[in-house]
């Protein structure tokens, strides 16, 4: 929608919330469309660079293996899309 701004600052937010209790869950089940977002915010804003990575790589585990199933997704409750957004 051409609103890059404000889409890098709902990310930042919900980064800079989700990354000191390690919530990934709500980015993976925002798919592949996200990706990109994540990747800007890394270069641009720079901060929880380790907690970033893990959610660029979800199928690699912190100690650096690739886990062998993959996360169980659920769907995302009213308020975690309102404070995703």
């Amino acid at each position: 929608m051409h609103r890059d701004t404000a889409a890098l600052a709902a990310i930042t937010r919900a980064i800079d919330l989700a990354q000191g209790v390690g919530m990934i869950r709500p980015f993976l089940a925002a798919g592949p469309q996200i990706t990109p977002l994540i990747a800007r915010h890394r270069h641009v804003v720079a901060r929880h660079l380790g907690f970033t990575r893990e959610l660029l790589t979800p199928g690699t585990a912190a100690s650096g293996t690739a886990t062998t199933s993959a996360p169980s997704v659920e769907r995302l409750t009213e308020r975690e899309l309102a404070v995703l957004s």
